[in-house]
């Protein structure tokens, strides 16, 4: 038995489960039964858990249910996070596609660092800038003309600024 196991069998609180898909509503159930439920694939990071029905949170915001595992999707997306011993089952389910590579929650900002640098190279905005470079990534490229007016509208706003 792991101190982890030994304090979530001490744990008295009860469990209220909501799941995203169909909002069926389980429980309630001891701390103990839910990590369980965890790791068997039951419960998804994104259903919501509450001890009073009233108050939810996301399942993966409980640290003992240890969903600190995500998956790099063959597609290049990430999911998850799940717990590290539900991932064969939901590969079973076909939630998880078999060729999925499991990695530790703690990796994903450098994942994604890595993966932006190989999408844009050197053309990466400094975190200190996070609108613009949000702005960058989703907007479409400007024509000369909207650059001209965008210039333009700017060289306004800092005349009557000044």
């Amino acid at each position: 038995m792991s101190p982890h196991d030994a304090t979530t069998s001490s744990d008295s609180r009860q469990w209220f489960v909501r799941m995203v898909a169909g909002g069926a509503v389980f429980g309630p159930i001891r701390t103990s039964g839910l990590v369980l439920w965890a790791a068997e694939g039951r419960v998804m990071p994104d259903d919501e858990i509450s001890e009073d029905k009233v108050h939810w949170i996301p399942a993966q915001d409980l640290p003992e249910l240890c969903m600190d595992t995500l998956i790099a999707h063959p597609n290049g997306s990430f999911i998850g996070p799940f717990h590290r011993d539900a991932l064969q089952a939901l590969i079973r389910e076909g939630k998880i596609p078999p060729d999925a590579k499991p990695f530790p929650k703690a990796e994903l900002a450098q994942r994604l660092a890595a993966r932006q640098m190989t999408l844009f190279g050197d053309d990466i905005v400094p975190a200190v800038e996070p609108e613009k470079a949000r702005r960058k990534k989703t907007m479409p490229p400007e024509s000369p003309s909207s650059t001209q007016q965008r210039d333009a509208l700017a060289a306004e706003r800092d005349a009557a600024v000044a």
